[in-house]
């Protein structure tokens, strides 16, 4: 099924220099995942499938060769290339290699970039989401989401993160507040979070930059991997809020894919598919998280708890009057079954703002009381 979509996307889009996609290990495993069928599928463009979670790719010889990934090649330590017993590269990457591709991707055009993320958003819609939480926007993203909500074409709610890198001067930073300006606290779309990785600078440098962040209003998200950067982060949060003691806006910082442990000192846990990294079906995820916590408080991470992390609890994430009409009806109840079997539970219908937008066939402009 992976290589016959490979196959059809290449054939429909002939003018691309790169076939490129994702999400190729929730059809297949590494042993089926070779260079030679995706040949068979593109044997004359490079083509790129990064996995789901993004830390493997599947490519094709032409990709290989144009990363000089050649057969016998005597590897360092942690090249993170598959090879088969004859020494010849199956096509799968890991670790440094997959950089090795990623650096050689053409950058995707702004309308390239506008197009994927309304896919993005339909599929959202088709997987019962009625409201996102981005990472990593830029600019020109946040336009298009506006000119959509202008011309009343969005039907996701979306806050969004811009994305900050480090190291950032003071005047830097300070450039940002037309944005924070633009896109205030709309219930369709805001600003005002800004995404920050902890392994792109030292303690010190994410100190200076949360604390810029926190100083002019952002919501600042920082991202981190291991445990050292977790608690760099949570030492970047603490620094920033005894720096700026006088801070007039209500503090949502937060510490993405963070461990349990930070549940334990009086943090929220906010619930979310962290996708394309992870999937994006709630169902998936709810049922990810058997070990971590019930089915009930994971629910709540998913809504209430993430209304209340983009500052929207006084009108969405429960259902009571006054509410905003988000609603997702599924197919099963879902508190009378084992959570393993969530994934097999399928959305009926996505309501947003009182009308059915999914199924699309169904859609109408009837509000539900």
């Amino acid at each position: 099924e992976a290589v016959e979509r490979v196959r059809e996307w290449a054939d429909a889009n002939p003018d691309k220099a790169w076939v490129v996609g994702r999400g190729w290990t929730t059809f297949i495993g590494e042993e089926q995942a070779t260079r030679q069928a995706l040949d068979a599928a593109v044997p004359d463009r490079p083509v790129h499938l990064a996995s789901e979670d993004g830390t493997a790719a599947w490519v094709n010889s032409r990709a290989l060769k144009l990363a000089r990934i050649v057969r016998r090649a005597k590897d360092p330590v942690g090249a993170g290339i598959v090879r088969d017993v004859r020494g010849e590269p199956t096509g799968v990457l890991e670790g440094a290699a997959v950089l090795r591709i990623t650096s050689l991707l053409p950058k995707p055009s702004n309308a390239d970039r506008t197009r994927a993320m309304f896919a993005a958003l339909e599929e959202a819609r088709r997987q019962g989401i009625t409201s996102i939480q981005t990472s990593g926007l830029e600019p020109g993203d946040i336009d298009a989401l506006d000119k959509a909500r202008h011309g009343g074409s969005l039907e996701t709610r979306v806050y969004a993160a811009l994305a900050v890198r480090a190291p950032n001067r003071d005047d830097e930073i300070a450039r940002l507040d037309p944005i924070l300006e633009r896109y205030p606290d709309d219930p369709m779309l805001k600003s005002g979070a800004a995404d920050v990785d902890a392994a792109s600078t030292d303690a010190d440098g994410l100190n200076r930059l949360v604390r810029l962040l926190d100083a002019r209003g952002w919501q600042v998200s920082i991202h981190e991997k291991s445990m050292e950067e977790g608690i760099r982060s949570a030492t970047a949060l603490s620094h920033a809020m005894r720096s700026n003691p006088t801070r007039e806006l209500e503090r949502r910082h937060r510490i993405e894919k963070h461990e349990d442990r930070f549940g334990q000192v009086g943090t929220r846990h906010v619930v979310g598919s962290g996708w394309p990294y992870g999937p994006l079906s709630p169902m998936r995820v709810l049922a990810s998280f058997q070990e971590q916590m019930p089915l009930k408080d994971a629910i709540v991470g998913y809504t209430a708890a993430s209304a209340y992390a983009s500052l929207d609890e006084q009108r969405k994430g429960t259902l009571k009057p006054g509410m905003l009409a988000d609603i997702v009806v599924l197919s099963r109840n879902i508190f009378k079954m084992e959570r393993r079997e969530l994934p097999s539970v399928t959305v009926s219908y996505t309501i947003f703002d009182g009308r059915v937008v999914y199924p699309v066939e169904r859609k109408s402009t009837t509000t539900f009381p």
